[in-house]
């Protein structure tokens, strides 16, 4: 409504004058522009304001203005204008029905008025409904449509028209919402429409009765399609015949209603798929096509859509039908309609796609190349219109359609450049798709598969590169679809990249694309179900590559996988069609080739799991298979060859039988191929002979492959295989008869088979076999020629493949080719090469390997080996492991549990032997007897579980003395030598072991015969190994006991020293037939004794040098208790004959063993350097890599993270073999160094002149307590050594000792901790003191005043073994704490680990002096006193002083200061480590340990001074006390010249106290003028104010002084 003006403002007149104006100009069309019709627009508004609401003309002028805005919407579309024209018609329906005269004052003529204004305002609202889209407007139209209709009689020509906007109106609405109810109401509105249409009097000549039942076939069609009622189809179809039956034949309107019911013919064809109706509807379309224009006709646009709907209409038939004719009239249609249509334009464009469609199908059909040259010309005029009129994904997707005709082209006629159209045409279809596009994967899909037909034409690695790209992308796209059967796009876009890949891998050779081959083709076939396509072809892919990788890597669990997968292809029911879609038949040769690969497969499987059905199952698909293709020879010998496999299983005779004639019928079908034939049927006959053992089955073997090799050339593919075998079959017969011609033979095929199949994929097969024959040739030879060629070889092979099943087997046959050698040799390096050639094979072929277990029992075999060499722990233990794991491959029953229960045993065996833990020796006896009683054991394994479990019973009667154990081990030894043949390789071992148990009989029962018996078997096992045998020591060794057992000590003696001088015996294995030399040497005070004791240190020190790291070293020592005993034992055995000096060399030598190496890897060059500067770098290098070697941690407690026990084991190997590299190189410099002038003795044990000069600043007191005599040396400068022999029993004194001054030091460590005042009244440290004086010191010290030593000079302490941890230089007699006499009072004492020691800290003294710089580090957040104790050390020294507390003392740091300060003072606590001595050290910030391995490690060219304020800092090791391995012995080996440290728990409160007094003196000349020198005197008489002080003696009596 307008706004409402007041009554003042009307104006009626100027209203009437207004209106005229504006009719008059509106009233022509020469009026009619912009400007008056805006002009006349003004006035109307202008009166509609002036006039009031009641006035007469007011309907009149909103009516007329309403229309005239209706006008000029629908010219110009301005949105004002309809809204303004709905306002105005809104209006003029709320007023009555007027005319320009006045109101209506007839009710029939008011009621027309209303109507039509009604009707009006409908038309209106569904105007602006197609502007703006607003469904309020379609509802209000609805409604006003439907009042007017009420308003309208049936009869009236309006009713009618209201009845067609009402309709159409409802399908409007039934449009956008949907709701059934509007199209069902429209349906009804039409039947009325149709009603009044037939009564009335229309002109039937015009067809108009015809227009409604049309109208309503389309809206029952429409319906339909809404929601599927047929019967609405079926109303459709008869409204439109009716209709076409009223309209005359010359009608216009004829060719549209053709159409309209040949659409819905077509659709209920499709529906329904009754053929009357296609046919119907072409006729329609073909009367359609062919009806002449008429004038009213748009002719091109009519007779295009015509023959548009006839090509569909045509195309539809033919797909039901498959008639070619409909086809063919399909094409030409859409053909016609192209030639007929615009050249541009969406129409084009449809009709372009459809006959593409049409021509393609017909070739794909016919093969017809015109069909596609024409469907390319289309298609190509298809992209251009696309791209002009379409979006960019529609164009994309004629591209991609060009090329997949290019690529049907391409298949037909093989033109490359086909080939290159399509690649452009995809890619650029690619370039254009959307990354969302549901479409996408198809174009990755086909782009992926042209450039894979372009790499097969040109095999450039690129294209098929970029195949797998495009493919991994296709399958990356999110829109693929994975559940679309039968047909699924992932399952096969999968398939197609396992394709690719697996043509890579065969092109590249690289494992891991047929893994991911494998995986794609996995993955396919679990995506498809039984129903699918392609999932025969899914299937056979995958099966097909897992037989590949199983062929290459023997993963059983592919083999698993593969079986499985061809059960599914050869099952009799596999689907093969699915609905109206068929699947391609599975031809015979197809399924033979199923059944051949399946039954291949089998085969394998029954080769690692022994199951006999495997090979029915195998010999079943087989026969199948043959029954297919009959005329297949290689199917029929394969038969044969499964056959002649299950007889050797079964027994079956008849199995035999039937593989020979197989084979024979095989050599009949195929006479082309008569070598390969005769190869095979070769084979068959030597399986018989496996079998029956007849020699003419053998020799029969022998005759085929010779005639097979003479029948074919060198380069025939029959020709390897048939020398390969002549040569496994001349081995056999080897085997079988000892013919030395056969074998001599066979060595040299392989030779000649290696060299001719150089380079072949298989030539490492080659290398192997030589390897193998070559090794056998040193077994029956025993010249190590052989296995050095058969190394070479291996190395050779191995070099030049890289990781895979190959590899695998080219490095077992190389480790068993080391470890062959190594039995031989005993060399160290054959079992290290061994030993990482084995654990490399067990990487390469992980569990699940079919030939894991005999890996592992490979590896346990070389690292037990390696454990009797160098006696680590960890490599008998790994060997238990691996033993376990092979252990647990083989359940009950299974073939091989025997042998690998014996192996376990043996080792566990071995862990007792060195752990002495007896459940290592019942399991060990457990596994022998387990073993022993399997049903299958064979002849070789029987002897050997024999002989292990006799050792092990010998070994338990020696713990628990049952005769039992005893007398079955002489039994079981007596049936292992009976069950032996002659050239058995362990022979000689056996035999030892029968004269081992029979010692030990003879020691029980005293039965004469025993030993004699035990003697000749001795001297049997002797004579049997030849003189470089590496076990000769050992059984010389046995003899030599035997012989001393008997009471012939010469002839022990003679054979002891014949067993240590063996060169190729395993040095630990000498070194321990020295020591029994020497203790029954020394038992029988023989003259001998001293040179097995010399020969006994000599091979200590050999054994140390072959082991790579000082862990390993200090283990050694540990395990061999007599280790410690052996110098002391040395030395008093040189005493005793009076060489004294041999003695002084003797303690030397054997002490610090560890440290000896170490030192002459620091020996000074200067000299060296000026002789011969290129052997000085030499020997400095290779020194300092040994010394990192073996300081590297072996054992520490932190392993870096991410360490496995694998690569921790694979560190140690490679460990190993460089240490025994370097120490090669390391032994040939020094014999370089020792011929120069003046360097004859290089490093080589000290003699007596040169370890004397440590004596030339004071006398050096040895003190050796040994079992057979204690005494003290004293070393001078310029005399002989002074002999003073100590009383009898003080080893057990000095024990004793040892064990009070723990006790006295935990006494009072408890009693500060805890407040315990408990004091033993019979252990105090005075009671200590004072043995120690009256018992070794006061004799020393008298002989010291004798020779002119005087009073207060300085004098050097060497104890040996567990002397070093008591307190010489405090020793005395004192009363209430105060000396009475003693040596305080008269030497001021220092402590040196060694003589050489002692030497080489003078020799590398700083020469000139400069300013101290001294290192502080402490924790005074566990010591309180460490404050107090630096700030003490700063208040001494007035600079030079910078103190690392706390956190600011982590051991990065602290070991990077050191580098810069010549003095570091340590307070904080002391740690020994028992168990690992090297990790021993000094605990900084958050208990982190600064190590004795660490501080090895550094290098420390300045150091001078160290005092170690932290307990234990000079306590030796308990286990190994001469390696003196203590925190202060560790500082003076880096390069301190002078070390003060404590020998057990030093009182806190003492630290600040003797650290200030020990600086003052130090400092006394000022901080230019200290000097290390005085660091003895300083400690000394600190100590002694502490004494005089009446500081506790257990407290001042722990300060010790090391060094210069």
């Amino acid at each position: 409504m307008l706004d409402e003006p007041s009554d003042a403002s009307y104006n009626p007149s100027r209203a009437i004058e207004l209106i005229k104006s504006a009719a008059s100009l509106t009233a022509s069309e020469a009026n009619d522009t912009t400007h008056e019709v805006n002009q006349a627009f003004a006035y109307y508004r202008e009166a509609l304001h002036l006039l009031p609401p009641d006035h007469r003309l007011r309907p009149y002028v909103l009516e007329t203005f309403a229309l005239r805005l209706m006008s000029r919407f629908q010219e110009l579309g301005g949105i004002e204008d309809i809204d303004d024209c709905i306002k105005y018609q809104r209006e003029v329906l709320t007023l009555p029905p007027s005319r320009q005269e006045g109101p209506i004052e007839d009710d029939q003529e008011s009621v027309d008025a209303a109507a039509s204004s009604l009707y009006l305002f409908g038309d209106t609202l569904i105007l602006r409904f197609e502007r703006t889209e607003d469904l309020r407007d379609v509802e209000e139209a609805i409604e006003s449509y439907g009042n007017a209709l009420v308003l309208t009689p049936d009869d009236d020509p309006m009713h009618c028209r209201l009845l067609k906007k009402l309709m159409e109106a409802l399908l409007l609405r039934f449009r956008e919402l949907g709701r059934k109810d509007d199209i069902d109401e429209a349906v009804r509105r039409q039947r009325e429409i149709i009603s009044l249409s037939q009564t009335e009097d229309s002109d039937s000549a015009t067809g108009a009765p015809a227009i409604p039942l049309n109208r309503m076939g389309d809206i029952l069609l429409y319906r339909f399609a809404s929601f599927n009622s047929i019967n609405d189809l079926i109303e459709g179809i008869e409204s439109y015949r009716n209709a076409l039956s009223l309209l005359p034949n010359d009608s216009p309107l004829r060719r549209m209603f053709l159409n309209d019911l040949a659409k819905a013919l077509t659709l209920r064809f499709e529906k329904q798929g009754d053929r009357k109706d296609i046919n119907e509807a072409i006729s329609c379309q073909r009367e359609a096509a062919i009806l002449p224009d008429t004038d009213d006709d748009d002719v091109p646009s009519a007779l295009v859509s015509s023959l548009s709907l006839l090509g569909y209409t045509t195309m539809r038939g033919f797909q039901r039908s498959g008639r070619f004719e409909e086809l063919d009239e399909a094409t030409k249609s859409y053909s016609q309609a192209i030639a007929h249509c615009p050249d541009d334009g969406p129409r084009r464009l449809a009709l372009l796609k459809e006959v593409t469609k049409c021509l393609v199908l017909r070739f794909n059909a016919r093969g017809r190349a015109e069909d596609l040259e024409e469907a390319i010309t289309h298609q190509r005029e298809l992209v251009t219109l696309s791209a002009l009129l379409e979006d960019e994904e529609s164009f994309a997707w004629s591209l991609y359609l060009l090329g997949n005709i290019y690529m049907l082209r391409f298949n037909k006629l093989s033109a490359i450049t086909d080939l290159a159209e399509a690649v452009e045409s995809y890619e650029q279809a690619l370039a254009l798709i959307p990354e969302d596009s549901s479409k996408r994967h198809k174009v990755l899909d086909n782009l992926a598969g042209s450039l894979m037909s372009r790499y097969k034409e040109n095999e450039q690695i690129e294209d098929l590169n970029g195949a797998i790209q495009r493919q991994r992308e296709a399958i990356a796209c999110p829109s693929i679809e994975t559940a679309q059967a039968p047909i699924r796009p992932l399952a096969f876009s999968l398939h197609m990249l396992g394709g690719f890949l697996s043509l890579r891998y065969k092109r590249l050779s690289k494992l891991e694309d047929l893994d991911e081959a494998i995986n794609n083709f996995g993955q396919a076939v679990v995506l498809s179900d039984k129903g699918d396509i392609g999932r025969i072809m899914f299937l056979q892919n995958y099966a097909n590559s897992l037989k590949e990788r199983f062929d290459l890597t023997g993963q059983v669990a592919d083999n698993e996988l593969a079986i499985k997968s061809y059960r599914e292809l050869v099952a009799p029911h596999f689907p093969r069609s699915f609905g109206f879609i068929r699947v391609p038949d599975i031809t015979p040769e197809i399924r033979a080739s199923h059944l051949f690969f399946f039954a291949e497969c089998l085969e394998s499987h029954f080769l690692q799991s022994g199951r006999v059905q495997d090979l029915d199952d195998a010999i079943s698909s087989l026969r199948e298979s043959v029954a297919l293709v009959p005329q297949k020879a290689a199917h029929i010998g394969f038969l044969g060859g499964l056959l002649a496999r299950r007889y050797q299983s079964t027994g079956q005779s008849k199995d035999l039988d039937d593989a020979i004639e197989c084979q024979h019928k095989a050599l009949t079908l195929d006479p082309n191929d008569r070598s390969l034939a005769l190869t095979n049927l070769a084979v068959n006959f030597n399986h018989r002979y496996a079998v029956t053992g007849k020699a003419s089955d053998l020799d029969k073997a022998i005759d085929l492959s010779r005639e097979a090799i003479a029948l074919c050339h060198i380069g025939h593919p029959a020709y390897i295989a048939a020398l390969s075998n002549l040569a496994l079959f001349l081995s056999s017969r080897f085997d079988r008869s000892g013919r030395a011609e056969d074998f001599e033979e066979t060595v040299d095929i392989r030779r000649q088979v290696t060299t001719l199949n150089a380079g072949a994929a298989d030539h490492y097969e080659d290398i192997a076999n030589l390897a193998s024959s070559l090794l056998r040739q040193f077994q029956q030879t025993g010249e190590p020629k052989y296995l050095d060629e058969g190394v070479m070889h291996l190395r050779k092979a191995l070099s030049e493949v890289g990781p895979g099943a190959k590899r695998a087997d080219l490095l077992n046959n190389l480790g068993t080719t080391t470890y062959s050698r190594f039995h031989q040799s005993g060399a160290l390096q054959d079992v290290e090469e061994a030993t990482a050639c084995f654990r490399e094979v067990t990487e390469l072929r992980p569990p699940g390997h079919i030939s894991r277990p005999a890996d592992l029992t490979n590896l346990a075999t070389v690292l037990y080996a390696r454990f009797r060499l160098i006696r680590r722990i960890d490599d008998l233990r790994g060997a238990i492991q691996v033993a376990r794991e092979a252990l647990s491959t083989a359940p009950k029953g299974h073939v091989y549990r025997a042998i690998y229960l014996n192996n376990l045993g043996s080792y566990l065996d071995e862990r007792f032997q060195r752990l002495d833990s007896m459940n290592d020796l019942e399991e060990a006896i457990t596994c022998y007897r387990e073993s022993l009683s399997s049903s299958d054991l064979g002849h070789r394994t029987q002897l050997a579980v024999s002989s292990n479990l006799a050792v092990a019973l010998s070994t338990r009667y020696g713990k628990i003395n049952q005769a039992e154990d005893l007398e079955e081990a002489v039994d079981l030894h007596r049936s292992a030598l009976i069950l032996a043949p002659p050239e058995h390789p362990d022979k000689a071992l056996m035999l030892s072991h029968l004269a081992g148990v029979l010692t030990e009989r003879f020691s029980r029962t005293h039965q004469i015969q025993d030993q004699e018996e035990a003697l000749e078997l001795l001297h049997r096992a002797v004579a049997i190994l030849l003189p470089s045998h590496p076990s000769l020591t050992g059984t010389l060794q046995d003899l030599a006991l035997a012989y001393w057992n008997g009471g012939d000590h010469e002839q022990a003696f003679s054979l002891f020293e014949d067993a240590v001088n063996q060169p190729t015996s395993n040095p630990r294995d000498r070194f321990t037939s020295a020591r029994f030399w020497a203790i029954t040497a020394r038992g029988a005070h023989h003259p001998s004794a001293l040179s097995a004791y010399m020969k006994a240190l000599e091979l200590l020190t050999l054994c140390l040098t072959s082991t790579p790291t000082v862990d390993l070293q200090h283990e050694f020592q540990v395990e061999i208790a007599s280790v410690s005993s052996l110098a002391p034992n040395g030395a008093s055995c040189a005493i005793e004959r009076g060489e004294l000096e041999k003695a002084v060399e003797i303690l030397e030598q054997g002490r610090a063993l560890l440290w000896s190496r170490m030192r002459g890897y620091r020996h000074p060059l200067e000299k060296l350097r000026e002789a011969d500067p290129r052997l000085a770098d030499e020997f400095e290098t290779l020194s300092s890599q040994l010394q990192h070697l073996a300081v590297s941690s072996g054992r520490s407690k932190t392993i870096q993270v991410g360490a496995t026990a694998s690569t921790l084991e694979h560190d140690f190997d490679a460990r190993m073999a460089q240490n025994r590299k370097l120490s090669e190189a390391f032994e040939m410099t020094i014999s370089s160094i020792r011929q120069l002038d003046g360097f004859s003795s290089f490093l080589q044990a000290a003699p007596f002149h040169a370890l004397q000069t440590a004596a030339k600043e004071g006398p050096i007191i040895l003190v050796n307590i040994d079992k057979w005599r204690s005494d003290v040396l004293i070393l001078l400068a310029t005399s002989a050594p002074i002999l003073i022999p100590l009383a009898e029993g003080l080893p057990e004194v000095v024990r004793r000792l040892s064990l009070e001054l723990v006790e006295v030091d935990r006494t009072a460590r408890d009693a500060e901790r805890y407040g315990v005042r408990h004091r033993s009244k019979r252990i105090d440290m005075g009671s200590i003191l004072r043995t120690l004086w009256e018992k070794i010191c006061e004799p020393v010290a008298v002989a010291l005043q004798k020779v002119g030593c005087p009073v207060g000079s300085r004098i050097w302490w060497c104890p040996i073994g567990r002397l070093s941890s008591l307190p010489l230089h405090a020793a005395g007699i004192y009363e209430n704490g105060v000396l009475v006499e003693g040596f305080p009072d008269l030497y001021m004492s220092s402590y040196t680990p060694t003589l050489t020691s002692l030497i080489a800290s003078r020799e590398t003294a700083v020469k000139e002096r400069s300013c101290v710089r001294l290192l502080g580090v402490g924790q005074s957040n566990s010591l309180p006193e460490v404050e107090r104790e630096f700030q003490a050390i700063q208040h001494v020294f007035p600079t030079g002083v910078l103190i690392k507390d706390r956190e600011e003392a982590d051991v990065d740091t602290i070991l990077h200061d050191l580098h810069d300060r010549p003095w570091v003072h340590f307070a904080c606590h002391g740690s020994l480590d028992t168990m690992s001595p090297f990790e021993s050290g000094f605990i900084l910030h958050k208990t982190k340990c600064l190590s004795l391995r660490r501080i090895m490690q550094a290098k420390l060219p300045n150091a001078e001074l160290a005092f170690l304020a932290a307990c234990h800092s000079a306590a030796v090791e308990s286990k190994t006390p001469d390696e003196i391995l203590s925190l202060a012995a560790a500082m003076q080996f880096c390069g301190f010249r002078s070390i003060i440290g404590t020998l057990w728990t030093m009182d806190d409160s003492d630290g600040p106290v003797l650290a200030e007094a020990f600086y003052k003196y130090m400092l006394r000349n000022g901080l230019e003028n200290a000097s290390v020198v005085d660091s003895a005197e300083a400690v000394h008489l600190a100590t002694k104010a502490m004494r005089e002080a009446k500081v506790p003696l257990r407290r001042w009596t722990t300060f010790v002084h090391l060094g210069i």
